[in-house]
């Protein structure tokens, strides 16, 4: 035996993983064949004197899976065979081991063989026990930081009572089943009512008794529970030592008289050390700890700006500071954000300087919100749907402090914008339940109000209405994931209807009665019972301004208009240039442009800035400064490798291509121009001779993309459609000569015409000028259109053809039967009949 313990003591120091598990294959077949008492002694004793106990352990510990496997067998064996003789090779090498094992990461086949191996040193001891591993698994369940670890030590400890005889030492038992009787863990509170009924069953009943009585009511009332469908308590103990006496009280010894001594003023307290106010820096450093990874850094960041806040912050500190808690408050821990809670909750019970910080700007918008203060309601309501119910509580008695240190306008203002948009729909509730009561207020006030602006209240109800419109349907409904939240979130928009409505009747109904239909029934189906006069005041309404006269626009309006117009001519002019910023203040230019444009009671605005206006649209669409950076790559014609690429000198390269944003910006302006070309044509009418050649060129280019070439010939459609058909004709002419062929020209110069500027637009917009334009205007530009006409009739390309064919279909609608013979000189027979052929199908004859 002593040979072959040497040869696993050495298989075992080897670094090749396979000898060290044939050494502990060896050693599981020696645990497994010593049967009598002198060979589990003698191997007990050479186990301890070479070590082997250590070097098992270190296997208990290896990263790969088949060695601790096989270590973790190993135990087990040598355990069962060695019974009690074991003792100390459980208690000081394996059973710490094999506990960080089974509750760790490791692989579940190893986690298995730890818990079999911790179960058979339990069993080994038995009928005897033992004291040492007893203490040590108590002690594990109460300190050990790891859920699992302290759940596997509490059911090896109640295995222990199970199978050991009683004795005094495992009264100790009790105190883990106190502690552990509220673990966070649920696993480990079910382990933990499990040691408590083992110790009960054991002769324990007393201290068991002691110790339920110690608990509060829940962890009582399941423990009761549990012992309800567990066996009876079995009988007391009568060698367990009595309970110690109390030690005897000293008695009091009598206090002798004393001559009075003079006594002596206490000395004067030393003055407090003055705290030192927060520099920027440290503000700074606090609100990037806050982004922290690790949740405890965190919090410890968000304590600190608490007592930042207590200290006194100025300024720029104060927003940043305030802008850093309320981003704490949607930490996605839960300590974090209650730490953050009961920080804004200080803060707001403070003067009213140190609340100030609220009101600052933040860059992102959530739920397009624009301030902290907006932020920090929609956070707040967002915790009071959350299942913890100390958040909740914060929660509220954060928005409580928000009412009392901030006027009703003031909130309406910051977290109105999130009526429509804050998710889910439960934190959308609590918001509107909380606006429906800062709303009350707000209408009873006597002074100026946030209701009491147009806008405010007009945006205020829309949104309102949009809430009541997605959620009308699922409120009825049974609550799924789906729509979990529909029905509080409907009942609270509602009260907050109700409340706008009782602050403000006719401005109200007014707005709702221009709402969209599936908006206006919304409210009203959500108010018949709460305000049943709510559909009549609608009703009362729509017809008071049907019926009022509307063509009447206020100098302010008409003001704010043309200083609209001035700052979009100003941003177009930064776009064409490339300024800095200047692509997003362009977009919102021509938005603006054309919302105006729109108004028909504003057209007095255009009068001196349409011009500009047209001018500009026209420079960004179809060259400016973004486009004209632009180069196109020059083939190569010495190139024959026809692989369908393209080749230059310097290699292949790619096509050209135009950027999204580039694209967008063209789209728009295109879109504004046509918007001004057909609601305002008087105004664009001086515009149409710097517009249309620029326009035709868009239209006609193959390099463009070909939206952007449709987009144009839609503009000088609208032009010639809603504006001068005739100006447009003549404006076209030139280029319809210009792309008019010989007669003696071949397939291949038609084909490379129409590659180089397609005439399909040419044709189809003299078709429309024609039909659009006096009589006398179209006989004028015969001599020059119908050549043009007549030639794309043969051009290969078959839009070229069809455009040309509808084109010549116009010029009949607008000249009637006496073209005919003029068609004929530029047609042949076959073409002249295609032509008649849409004519008649068109319904255009004569008869």
């Amino acid at each position: 035996m002593e040979a072959t313990l040497q040869k696993v003591q050495q298989e075992l120091k080897s670094d090749e993983w396979e000898l060290r598990v044939d050494g502990l294959k060896a050693l599981t077949k020696l645990g497994e064949e010593a049967r009598t008492p002198d060979q589990r002694q003698q191997l007990a004793k050479l186990l301890k004197q070479e070590g082997i106990g250590k070097l098992v352990t270190d296997q208990l510990r290896n990263l790969r899976s088949v060695v601790a496997a096989a270590a973790c067998r190993c135990a087990t064996a040598l355990a069962t065979g060695l019974g009690s003789d074991g003792r100390g090779l459980a208690d000081e090498h394996w059973t710490a081991t094999l506990l960080g094992v089974a509750s760790g990461g490791a692989p579940k086949v190893v986690q298995e063989a730890a818990t079999q191996a911790l179960s058979a040193i339990v069993d080994a001891a038995a009928p005897i026990g033992n004291a040492a591993l007893f203490s040590r698994l108590c002690q594990t369940a109460e300190t050990a930081k790891a859920p699992p670890a302290r759940k596997h030590a509490m059911d090896l400890a109640a295995r222990a009572l199970g199978r050991w005889r009683p004795d005094s030492n495992w009264a100790q038992a009790a105190s883990v089943v106190e502690k552990r009787a509220r673990d966070a863990d649920g696993s480990a509170r079910a382990a933990a009512r499990g040691l408590w009924l083992a110790l009960r069953h054991a002769g324990f009943a007393r201290q068991a008794q002691d110790c339920l009585d110690a608990l509060d009511a829940s962890a009582r009332k399941a423990f009761q529970k549990a012992a309800a469908s567990a066996p009876p308590p079995g009988p007391p103990l009568t060698d367990l030592p009595p309970p110690a006496a109390p030690k005897p009280k000293p008695k009091p010894k009598p206090v002798q008289k004393k001559k009075p001594v003079a006594v002596e003023p206490p000395p004067p307290p030393s003055p407090e050390r003055p705290r030192t106010k927060p520099t920027p820096a440290l503000i700074d450093a606090l609100a990037q700890q806050c982004a922290s990874p690790h949740w405890d850094v965190r919090r410890d960041a968000v304590a600190a700006l608490r007592e930042a806040q207590r200290d006194g912050v100025t300024g720029d500190d104060r927003k940043s500071a305030w802008r850093a808690l309320v981003v704490a408050v949607g930490d996605a821990h839960h300590k974090v954000a209650l730490a953050a809670l009961e920080a804004c909750c200080a803060g707001l019970d403070a003067g009213r300087e140190d609340v100030e910080g609220l009101l600052a700007s933040i860059p992102d918008r959530p739920f397009g919100v624009a301030s902290s203060l907006g932020l920090l309601v929609t956070r707040c309501c967002s915790r009071l749907a959350d299942g913890r119910a100390p958040l909740r509580r914060a929660a509220g008695n954060c928005l409580d402090g928000a009412r009392r240190a901030f006027a009703p306008g003031a909130l309406l203002h910051a977290a109105a914008p999130a009526t429509n948009a804050l998710t889910p729909l439960r934190a959308r509730a609590a918001l509107h339940e909380f606006l429906a009561a800062v709303a009350r207020v707000d209408g009873e006030a006597q002074g100026a109000s946030y209701l009491a602006d147009d806008t405010h209240l007009h945006t205020l109800v829309s949104r309102v209405a949009a809430t009541l419109a997605s959620t009308r349907s699922a409120s009825t409904q049974r609550e799924t994931a789906a729509n979990d939240g529909a029905a509080p979130c409907h009942a609270a928009a509602t009260r907050l209807l109700v409340a706008l409505f009782r602050a403000d009747r006719n401005r109200v109904a007014s707005r709702v009665a221009k709402l969209s239909l599936n908006e206006k029934q919304a409210c009203e189906h959500a108010l018949r019972d709460a305000a049943p006069d709510f559909k009549s005041a609608v009703s009362a309404s729509r017809k008071e301004e049907t019926a009022a006269p509307s063509n009447i626009v206020s100098e302010e309006t008409e003001r704010a208009a043309r200083s609209t117009l001035s700052a979009a001519v100003a941003a177009l002019a930064r776009e064409v240039r490339g300024g800095a910023d200047a692509r997003r203040d362009a977009s919102a230019a021509r938005a603006d442009i054309a919302r105006i444009a729109r108004k028909d009671l504003l057209s007095a605005c255009w009068s001196d800035k349409c011009d500009a206006v047209a001018h500009l649209l026209v420079e960004r669409a179809c060259g400016g400064a973004a486009t004209s950076a632009e180069r196109y790559l020059t083939v190569d014609d010495s190139d024959d490798s026809n692989d369908g690429r393209f080749h230059t000198r310097r290699g292949v390269a790619k096509q050209p291509t135009t950027s999204l944003s580039d694209l967008a910006a063209r789209h728009e302006s295109l879109a504004a121009l046509r918007t001004l070309a057909r609601r305002r044509p008087k105004a664009f009418r001086g515009s149409v001779d710097s517009c249309v050649p620029r326009l035709l060129q868009l239209a006609r280019s193959t390099t463009a993309p070909l939206e952007l070439a449709w987009a144009a010939e839609r503009v000088v459609a609208a032009v010639a459609d809603r504006g001068d058909a005739a100006r447009c004709l003549e404006l076209l002419l030139p280029d319809v000569f210009d792309a008019t062929p010989p007669k003696t020209a071949d397939a291949a110069f038609l084909e490379a015409l129409d590659a180089a500027a397609s005439r399909a637009p040419l044709c189809r917009l003299a078709g429309l000028c024609c039909a659009r334009a006096p009589a006398q205007s179209v006989r004028n530009a015969l001599p020059t259109l119908l050549p043009a006409l007549g030639a794309a009739c043969s051009a290969p390309g078959a839009d070229v053809r069809k455009a040309a064919v509808d084109g010549l279909v116009d010029v009949y609608r607008a000249l009637g039967d006496g073209v005919v013979p003029k068609f004929k000189q530029f047609l042949r027979e076959d073409q002249v009949r295609l032509v008649g052929t849409y004519v008649h199908r068109a319904g255009l004859s004569a008869a």
